[in-house]
């Protein structure tokens, strides 16, 4: 998630981006992704300064393995 301004820009790795105007839709209920926003790609840049998205989801997928593997390491599971 990454906010500029009104905008506020949500990146889920697999799925759709979000992208609302929180000044005209402050409950994030109209979502302006993909509708050709100038905004949306200045998000994603910015977004992109901070960290890599997709390394970070590999990150994140390695550590949630991780726990699956001790969890199932314990005794009576």
């Amino acid at each position: 998630m990454v906010r500029k301004e009104d905008w506020k820009l949500l990146w889920h790795h697999g799925a759709a981006s979000q992208l609302f105007n929180l000044a005209e839709d402050p409950e994030e209920l109209n979502n302006c992704s993909g509708k050709g926003a100038k905004v949306e790609q200045e998000l994603f840049a910015l977004l992109r300064s901070y960290v890599d998205p997709a390394r970070e989801e590999e990150r994140a997928e390695a550590f949630i393995a991780g726990q699956q593997r001790a969890l199932a390491a314990l005794p009576g599971t």
